[in-house]
This record gives structure tokens, C-alpha cells and sequence, in this order.
């Protein structure tokens, strides 16, 4: 087909006080630090326009592959004393597949001041408007288009294709691995959207973050905030007296006193003349797995509940101070 394209303008419907709202809620709800509203210096929303030009169409993806299945396979090998015990193994079958795989959908290049912080979705752009002047709705002039412009929005649709081209066949068997795609991209419309954006900057230990999106209902907001997960984790481990407490080290301890009791009792009169050491050992052996089992689960319990009720007190400390920036910009 030929490279028009139409052109379209996309009116803005999330103003500054609810996109503010819905972006210092990410921050709450974020792992980021409890003093952040505190100490960070905010700024006003910053209202700007993106373009997104947008490739729809399908594509024909040939692939080739190795394919895996897995299957149960029983074989024999000795055990301590020396004799043949049946063991079950899982093994992999490998097998080359090929064939084509058609996918519909669109491909877009976003063009902005800051491309990568803002997404797209066809959802947030149903009641737009043919581009012209004079619009009762603010707007800007469509963004330069070129070949780069066209190559970025049809690479975008070939992407998508071939992750779903992978997604389609790993669903058919346990393993895909060497996967080889060959593309080729027929495009029904290309169209330019020139869709109005919001995005909050602030600083915090002198680095600058944002929070940003589409001024559209439903629109992703991107972000790039200052985590403190790590702080948690640690807090949580400190908490529970993680180096002697995690279930590695209580496992390591709990199979060397398996060791030492099967020795015991292999060394005494237990083991002489009758098949007690067998039952013994049985024993041993499964009350090892509960309390292996047991232990894990509780401790993660454990490990999960304390770290939910240290992000919560987070989450707590910044409601009370979030206001302080949205009366701050009477938001």
C-alpha cells in the first residue's frame, strides 16, 4: 500500500488534579521511602503533546524451532548398600518443528520530548478526531514523519508478531529453544495520533524522578521513583534473625543430625541381625521432609506477613503527607 497516512487529534480528558491524584497514589503505594512527600521537592504538572504513529496490519511469520516434551522415565541405579533400586527421571524429547504463524495487530513509534516515558494503547485513542486547524480543542501541528518513522512502527508490529508466534507454540509443548522467525509485514492503515501528555518531576537525595502518562483516561503511567525494596528485605531478615534462622542454615543443621542419628543407629545393636535399621531410617527420613516442609512454609508465612505489615506502616506514613503536595498545588 502506499506510506498517507491520516492524521488525528485526541482530546485531552484527565486533568492536572486527577492525573496528580492517581501519580502520588503510585508513589504510596510504591515501595519508596516514608519520607518522600517530606523531603522530596515537587513540581507542577507539566502539560505537552506526543505524537504516536501507528502501524495496523498483520504479518506472516515462518518459524523453525526445537521443540520439547517431557516425559517420565524409569532406570535403575544402586543405592548405599549396593543394590539395584528403580528411580524415575524426567526426560526431555527434542524434535525440530517449522511452519507459519499469521498475527494481527499494530506496531507505533512514539515521538516526544521523552518518548520512553509515555505508552500507548489503541483503547485510550477510540474517540479521536480527524486532524485540522482550528479545532475547539487544544492540539499542536503533526509531528515530522520519515522513513526512520515508518521503519520504528512496522519493527514494532513484527515484534509483537514474533512474541506471539512464541507465546502460540510454547503452549503446545513444555520446552522451546533455537527458535528462528522470519517476518513479513502487510500493513492496512498507517495514522499519526497527536495525543496531549502529563508528567509530574521532583527530586529526592538530589536525583530526579517522574511520573508520567497520556492526559487520557485509562492511559499507563510510566515511572521512575526511588525504591527502597532492598531496605525492606533487609529490615525483614534483620527481623527474623535471618542468618541462623532461614531455612537453608535450619536445613543444613536438621541433615547433619540426620547423619549423626543414622550413624548411631548403624553403629549399634539396633542395626545387628534384623531390618530395624530400615524402619528406623524410614522414620527418620520422613519426619526430616515434614519438618524441612513444615518449617519453610512457616517461615515464608512468617517472612510474608512481616513484610507486608512493614510496607503497610510505609503506605500509612505517606497518606498522612501526600496532602501536603496536593494542597500545595491546590490539587
Amino acid at each position: 500500500m502506499s506510506k498517507d497516512y491520516k492524521i488525528y487529534a485526541v482530546r485531552k480528558n484527565k486533568d492536572d488534579k486527577a492525573f496528580a491524584k492517581e501519580a502520588l497514589d503510585i508513589l504510596v503505594n510504591a515501595e519508596t521511602p516514608a519520607d518522600i512527600f517530606d523531603l522530596g521537592n515537587f513540581k507542577p504538572v507539566e502539560n505537552g503533546f506526543g505524537s504516536v504513529f501507528v502501524a495496523d496490519g498483520s504479518v506472516n511469520t515462518s518459524y523453525n524451532a526445537q521443540a520439547g516434551t517431557d516425559r517420565k522415565e524409569e532406570y535403575y541405579d544402586k543405592n548405599s548398600k549396593g543394590e539395584l533400586v528403580k528411580k524415575t527421571r524426567t526426560v526431555t524429547d527434542w524434535t525440530p518443528i517449522a511452519g507459519n504463524h499469521m498475527y494481527s495487530g499494530y506496531g507505533a513509534c512514539i515521538t516526544a520530548d521523552e518518548p520512553d516515558k509515555y505508552s500507548y494503547d489503541p483503547d485510550i485513542v477510540t474517540d479521536c478526531e480527524p486532524y485540522q486547524e482550528n479545532l475547539d480543542f487544544e492540539t499542536v501541528e503533526p509531528f515530522a514523519v520519515n522513513n526512520e518513522t515508518y521503519k520504528i512502527a512496522e519493527k514494532g508490529l513484527i515484534i509483537k508478531a514474533e512474541y506471539d508466534t512464541n507465546r502460540d507454540i510454547s503452549n503446545s509443548y513444555d520446552h522451546v529453544k533455537d527458535m528462528r522467525c522470519s517476518s513479513n509485514v502487510s500493513v492496512d492503515a498507517y495514522e499519526q495520533y497527536m495525543i496531549p501528555t502529563q508528567q509530574i518531576k521532583f527530586e529526592y537525595n538530589s536525583k530526579e524522578y517522574y511520573l508520567a502518562a497520556f492526559a487520557r483516561d485509562g492511559a499507563y503511567v510510566n515511572k521512575d521513583v526511588p525504591s527502597i525494596s532492598g531496605d525492606i528485605e533487609a529490615q525483614v531478615k534483620e527481623m527474623m534473625n535471618y542468618k541462623v534462622a532461614r531455612p537453608l542454615v535450619v536445613n543444613l543443621i536438621v541433615g547433619l543430625l540426620y547423619v549423626l542419628i543414622i550413624f548411631f543407629v548403624a553403629n549399634s545393636g539396633i542395626a545387628r541381625g534384623n531390618d530395624s535399621i530400615g524402619i528406623v531410617f524410614a522414620v527418620i527420613l520422613v519426619g526430616v521432609i515434614i519438618f524441612q516442609v513444615v518449617y519453610y512454609k512457616s517461615f515464608k508465612k512468617k517472612y510474608d506477613e512481616n513484610r507486608s505489615n512493614i510496607v503497610e506502616s510505609l503506605k500509612a506514613k505517606k497518606r498522612e503527607t501526600v496532602g501536603k503536595i496536593l494542597s500545595k498545588y491546590n490539587y
